[in-house]
Protein backbone atom coordinates (compact mmCIF):
# COMPACT_ATOMS: atom_id res chain seq x y z
CA UNK A 1 0.00 0.00 0.00
CA UNK A 2 1.44 3.75 -0.83
CA UNK A 3 -0.51 6.56 0.70
CA UNK A 4 0.45 9.22 -2.14
CA UNK A 5 -1.27 13.02 -0.77
CA UNK A 6 -0.14 15.67 -3.31
CA UNK A 7 -1.88 19.06 -4.22
CA UNK A 8 -3.04 19.20 -1.01
CA UNK A 9 -6.15 17.09 -2.29
CA UNK A 10 -9.13 16.31 -0.33
CA UNK A 11 -8.41 13.56 2.46
CA UNK A 12 -5.46 15.84 3.81
CA UNK A 13 -7.96 18.71 3.23
CA UNK A 14 -10.60 17.04 5.41
CA UNK A 15 -8.10 16.14 7.98
CA UNK A 16 -6.75 19.52 8.60
CA UNK A 17 -10.41 20.68 8.38
CA UNK A 18 -11.67 18.61 11.33
CA UNK A 19 -8.54 18.27 13.14
CA UNK A 20 -6.68 20.84 15.68
CA UNK A 21 -4.10 21.73 12.92
CA UNK A 22 -4.50 25.22 11.09
CA UNK A 23 -6.91 24.56 7.59
CA UNK A 24 -4.49 23.81 4.73
CA UNK A 25 -1.63 23.12 6.88
CA UNK A 26 1.09 20.06 6.15
CA UNK A 27 3.09 18.66 8.98
CA UNK A 28 6.61 19.30 8.75
CA UNK A 29 9.56 19.03 11.37
CA UNK A 30 12.68 21.53 11.84
CA UNK A 31 15.61 19.74 10.47
CA UNK A 32 17.76 21.58 12.93
CA UNK A 33 17.92 24.56 15.50
CA UNK A 34 16.42 27.68 13.07
CA UNK A 35 14.89 31.40 13.59
CA UNK A 36 11.72 31.88 13.40
CA UNK A 37 11.35 35.26 11.72
CA UNK A 38 8.64 38.12 11.26
CA UNK A 39 9.05 37.73 7.68
CA UNK A 40 10.58 35.55 4.45
CA UNK A 41 13.98 36.93 5.15
CA UNK A 42 17.07 36.81 7.10
CA UNK A 43 16.17 40.67 7.61
CA UNK A 44 13.21 40.20 8.86
CA UNK A 45 12.96 39.96 12.87
CA UNK A 46 13.40 36.45 14.94
CA UNK A 47 9.97 35.82 16.95
CA UNK A 48 11.27 32.34 18.33
CA UNK A 49 13.34 29.58 17.29
CA UNK A 50 12.41 25.57 16.40
CA UNK A 51 14.93 23.01 17.66
CA UNK A 52 15.89 20.00 16.13
CA UNK A 53 13.27 17.61 15.74
CA UNK A 54 10.26 20.13 16.47
CA UNK A 55 6.95 19.90 14.97
CA UNK A 56 5.41 22.54 12.91
CA UNK A 57 2.23 22.98 10.41
CA UNK A 58 3.24 24.32 6.96
CA UNK A 59 0.44 26.77 6.17
CA UNK A 60 1.98 28.90 2.67
CA UNK A 61 5.37 29.43 0.99
CA UNK A 62 7.10 32.30 -0.57
CA UNK A 63 6.99 32.79 -4.56
CA UNK A 64 10.63 31.43 -4.44
CA UNK A 65 10.52 28.30 -2.68
CA UNK A 66 12.72 29.45 0.40
CA UNK A 67 10.88 30.46 3.27
CA UNK A 68 7.86 28.87 4.54
CA UNK A 69 5.36 30.14 7.09
CA UNK A 70 4.70 27.82 9.76
CA UNK A 71 2.41 27.73 13.08
CA UNK A 72 3.54 25.85 16.01
CA UNK A 73 2.90 25.60 19.92
CA UNK A 74 4.88 29.14 20.45
CA UNK A 75 4.90 32.60 18.31
CA UNK A 76 4.20 31.85 14.48
CA UNK A 77 6.33 32.80 11.57
CA UNK A 78 8.31 32.49 8.75
CA UNK A 79 11.20 29.70 8.59
CA UNK A 80 13.70 28.91 5.80
CA UNK A 81 12.53 25.90 3.87
CA UNK A 82 15.82 24.01 3.93
CA UNK A 83 15.79 23.52 7.45
CA UNK A 84 12.01 21.82 7.13
CA UNK A 85 11.55 18.26 6.09
CA UNK A 86 8.77 15.36 6.65
CA UNK A 87 7.86 14.36 10.07
CA UNK A 88 10.30 11.52 11.56
CA UNK A 89 7.59 9.00 11.38
CA UNK A 90 6.32 9.81 7.49
CA UNK A 91 8.02 7.27 6.06
CA UNK A 92 7.72 4.03 8.31
CA UNK A 93 6.12 0.65 6.97
CA UNK A 94 5.49 1.15 3.30
CA UNK A 95 3.44 4.27 3.70
CA UNK A 96 4.75 6.94 1.52
CA UNK A 97 4.27 10.64 2.97
CA UNK A 98 4.38 14.08 0.63
CA UNK A 99 2.69 16.86 -0.47
CA UNK A 100 2.79 19.45 -2.85
CA UNK A 101 2.44 22.83 -2.28
CA UNK A 102 1.39 25.46 -5.19
CA UNK A 103 3.96 28.76 -4.81
CA UNK A 104 2.42 32.15 -5.95
CA UNK A 105 3.03 32.44 -9.86
CA UNK A 106 3.55 29.08 -10.32
CA UNK A 107 5.88 26.08 -9.44
CA UNK A 108 5.77 24.49 -6.46
CA UNK A 109 7.79 22.49 -3.31
CA UNK A 110 7.38 19.25 -1.69
CA UNK A 111 7.48 18.11 1.41
CA UNK A 112 8.05 13.75 1.47
CA UNK A 113 9.45 11.16 3.28
CA UNK A 114 11.78 8.75 0.20
CA UNK A 115 10.31 6.91 -2.13
CA UNK A 116 7.57 9.84 -2.34
CA UNK A 117 7.30 11.22 -5.77
CA UNK A 118 4.59 13.69 -7.17
CA UNK A 119 1.90 12.68 -9.21
CA UNK A 120 1.36 16.00 -10.89
CA UNK A 121 -1.18 17.24 -9.26
CA UNK A 122 0.49 20.11 -7.39
CA UNK A 123 0.87 22.99 -9.40
CA UNK A 124 -2.69 24.36 -8.85
CA UNK A 125 -4.84 23.50 -11.75
CA UNK A 126 -4.69 21.35 -14.84
CA UNK A 127 -6.11 18.65 -13.52
CA UNK A 128 -6.36 16.91 -16.13
CA UNK A 129 -9.70 14.85 -15.66
CA UNK A 130 -9.58 14.46 -12.04
CA UNK A 131 -13.00 15.98 -10.62
CA UNK A 132 -11.78 18.93 -8.08
CA UNK A 133 -11.56 22.82 -7.41
CA UNK A 134 -9.11 24.46 -6.92
CA UNK A 135 -9.40 27.89 -4.59
CA UNK A 136 -6.62 30.88 -4.88
CA UNK A 137 -6.47 33.93 -2.65
CA UNK A 138 -5.31 36.41 -5.82
CA UNK A 139 -7.36 37.16 -8.81
CA UNK A 140 -6.40 35.18 -12.03
CA UNK A 141 -5.63 31.56 -10.38
CA UNK A 142 -2.16 33.43 -8.18
CA UNK A 143 -1.15 33.41 -4.87
CA UNK A 144 -1.43 30.80 -2.06
CA UNK A 145 -3.58 28.04 -3.53
CA UNK A 146 -5.60 24.53 -2.67
CA UNK A 147 -7.42 21.98 -4.28
CA UNK A 148 -9.96 19.52 -3.57
CA UNK A 149 -11.77 16.62 -4.66
CA UNK A 150 -15.25 16.59 -6.14
CA UNK A 151 -17.43 15.24 -2.75
CA UNK A 152 -15.65 17.40 -0.44
CA UNK A 153 -18.16 19.38 1.63
CA UNK A 154 -16.92 22.19 4.65
CA UNK A 155 -19.77 23.92 6.22
CA UNK A 156 -17.53 25.61 8.15
CA UNK A 157 -14.09 27.03 6.69
CA UNK A 158 -11.77 27.98 9.70
CA UNK A 159 -8.12 28.98 9.57
CA UNK A 160 -6.35 30.62 6.93
CA UNK A 161 -8.66 30.30 4.35
CA UNK A 162 -11.97 31.34 5.79
CA UNK A 163 -12.99 34.72 3.64
CA UNK A 164 -9.76 34.51 1.31
CA UNK A 165 -10.64 32.92 -1.46
CA UNK A 166 -10.60 35.20 -4.58
CA UNK A 167 -10.31 33.18 -7.65
CA UNK A 168 -10.87 29.41 -8.36
CA UNK A 169 -10.90 26.93 -11.01
CA UNK A 170 -13.14 24.20 -11.80
CA UNK A 171 -11.71 20.65 -13.13
CA UNK A 172 -13.25 16.95 -14.39
CA UNK A 173 -16.80 18.65 -15.09
CA UNK A 174 -16.91 19.68 -11.08
CA UNK A 175 -18.84 22.31 -9.86
CA UNK A 176 -18.22 24.13 -6.64
CA UNK A 177 -21.14 26.02 -4.27
CA UNK A 178 -19.20 28.75 -2.37
CA UNK A 179 -21.62 30.50 0.27
CA UNK A 180 -20.93 34.00 2.72
CA UNK A 181 -21.57 32.19 6.09
CA UNK A 182 -20.99 28.99 8.09
CA UNK A 183 -23.40 25.90 7.33
CA UNK A 184 -24.16 27.51 3.56
CA UNK A 185 -25.64 30.35 4.88
CA UNK A 186 -26.23 34.07 3.16
CA UNK A 187 -25.52 34.79 -0.62
CA UNK A 188 -24.36 31.46 -2.01
CA UNK A 189 -23.11 30.96 -5.99
CA UNK A 190 -22.55 27.89 -8.18
CA UNK A 191 -19.48 27.89 -10.37
CA UNK A 192 -19.09 25.35 -13.29
CA UNK A 193 -16.06 27.31 -15.10
CA UNK A 194 -12.93 28.71 -13.96
CA UNK A 195 -13.47 32.08 -12.22
CA UNK A 196 -10.67 34.62 -12.37
CA UNK A 197 -12.08 36.96 -10.02
CA UNK A 198 -15.28 36.57 -7.35
CA UNK A 199 -17.91 38.62 -8.00
CA UNK A 200 -18.17 41.02 -4.43
CA UNK A 201 -20.76 39.17 -2.53
CA UNK A 202 -18.31 36.05 -2.03
CA UNK A 203 -14.76 37.85 -2.90
CA UNK A 204 -13.02 36.86 0.12
CA UNK A 205 -16.07 36.30 2.02
CA UNK A 206 -16.59 32.67 1.58
CA UNK A 207 -16.85 30.50 4.68
CA UNK A 208 -18.60 27.29 3.63
CA UNK A 209 -18.19 25.33 0.26
CA UNK A 210 -19.43 22.16 -1.12
CA UNK A 211 -17.46 20.42 -4.25
CA UNK A 212 -19.88 18.41 -6.61
CA UNK A 213 -18.69 15.25 -8.99
CA UNK A 214 -20.22 15.64 -12.78
CA UNK A 215 -23.38 15.12 -13.34
CA UNK A 216 -24.43 12.29 -15.30
CA UNK A 217 -25.30 13.57 -18.62
CA UNK A 218 -29.33 13.29 -18.80
CA UNK A 219 -32.50 15.55 -19.23
CA UNK A 220 -35.34 16.40 -17.14
CA UNK A 221 -38.59 17.89 -18.15
CA UNK A 222 -41.15 19.36 -16.31
CA UNK A 223 -44.78 20.46 -16.92
CA UNK A 224 -44.85 23.84 -16.03
CA UNK A 225 -42.54 27.03 -16.32
CA UNK A 226 -39.07 27.08 -14.21
CA UNK A 227 -38.80 23.59 -13.66
CA UNK A 228 -41.04 23.39 -11.77
CA UNK A 229 -44.99 20.89 -11.24
CA UNK A 230 -44.37 17.16 -12.23
CA UNK A 231 -41.09 16.17 -14.06
CA UNK A 232 -39.29 13.24 -15.29
CA UNK A 233 -35.70 12.63 -16.47
CA UNK A 234 -33.90 10.27 -19.13
CA UNK A 235 -30.28 9.50 -19.25
CA UNK A 236 -28.31 11.15 -22.33
CA UNK A 237 -28.87 8.22 -25.49
CA UNK A 238 -32.23 7.79 -24.75
CA UNK A 239 -34.98 9.34 -27.40
CA UNK A 240 -38.82 8.33 -27.96
CA UNK A 241 -40.50 8.59 -32.20
CA UNK A 242 -43.80 9.37 -30.15
CA UNK A 243 -43.96 10.51 -26.57
CA UNK A 244 -46.45 8.42 -24.66
CA UNK A 245 -49.75 10.19 -24.03
CA UNK A 246 -48.82 11.23 -20.32
CA UNK A 247 -46.29 13.56 -21.23
CA UNK A 248 -47.40 14.50 -24.72
CA UNK A 249 -47.81 17.79 -25.13
CA UNK A 250 -47.14 18.97 -21.85
CA UNK A 251 -43.46 19.87 -21.70
CA UNK A 252 -42.57 23.20 -20.56
CA UNK A 253 -39.12 23.59 -19.30
CA UNK A 254 -36.62 21.59 -19.59
CA UNK A 255 -33.09 21.01 -17.57
CA UNK A 256 -29.63 20.12 -18.67
CA UNK A 257 -27.10 18.01 -16.57
CA UNK A 258 -23.59 17.25 -17.68
CA UNK A 259 -23.29 18.35 -20.81
CA UNK A 260 -26.37 16.49 -22.26
CA UNK A 261 -28.33 17.88 -25.71
CA UNK A 262 -31.89 17.15 -26.55
CA UNK A 263 -33.84 17.67 -29.82
CA UNK A 264 -37.58 18.20 -29.27
CA UNK A 265 -40.05 17.98 -31.74
CA UNK A 266 -44.01 19.00 -32.30
CA UNK A 267 -44.33 16.18 -34.44
CA UNK A 268 -44.28 12.30 -33.87
CA UNK A 269 -41.33 11.04 -35.76
CA UNK A 270 -39.29 14.22 -35.40
CA UNK A 271 -41.08 15.96 -37.27
CA UNK A 272 -42.96 19.41 -37.86
CA UNK A 273 -40.81 22.37 -35.73
CA UNK A 274 -37.67 20.91 -33.88
CA UNK A 275 -35.26 22.84 -31.92
CA UNK A 276 -32.29 21.25 -29.77
CA UNK A 277 -30.94 22.37 -26.85
CA UNK A 278 -27.97 22.29 -24.90
CA UNK A 279 -28.68 24.75 -21.45
CA UNK A 280 -31.58 24.95 -18.95
CA UNK A 281 -34.68 26.52 -20.31
CA UNK A 282 -37.07 28.05 -17.79
CA UNK A 283 -40.19 28.36 -20.42
CA UNK A 284 -40.21 26.60 -23.63
CA UNK A 285 -41.07 28.98 -27.10
CA UNK A 286 -44.31 28.91 -28.43
CA UNK A 287 -43.81 27.02 -31.05
CA UNK A 288 -42.68 24.26 -28.26
CA UNK A 289 -44.38 24.90 -25.25
CA UNK A 290 -46.94 22.11 -24.26
CA UNK A 291 -46.49 20.83 -28.20
CA UNK A 292 -43.64 18.40 -28.01
CA UNK A 293 -44.41 14.88 -29.48
CA UNK A 294 -40.86 13.19 -29.76
CA UNK A 295 -37.30 13.61 -28.72
CA UNK A 296 -34.19 12.44 -29.29
CA UNK A 297 -31.10 12.58 -26.55
CA UNK A 298 -27.02 13.03 -26.41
Amino acid sequence: MHAHTTGLGAGLLAAMLLGTAPALAVPAEASGAVNVRSGPGTGYDIVDQLVAGEDVDVVECNAAGTWCRIVHSGPDGWVSRSYLDAPADAGDGEIEWGVVIPLPGGGSITFGSPGFEDDGGGDGGGGGGVARACFYDLPNYAGASACVDAGTHVPNLPGVWNNRITSLQVEGGASVTLCQNPAYGGFCNTFGADVPMLGGPLNNQASSYDVTPPALPRVCVYDLANFQGDGVCVNAGASDTGIAPAWNNRVTSIRIFGGAHIRLCQNPNYGGFCNVFAGDVPTLGGALNDQGSSYQTW
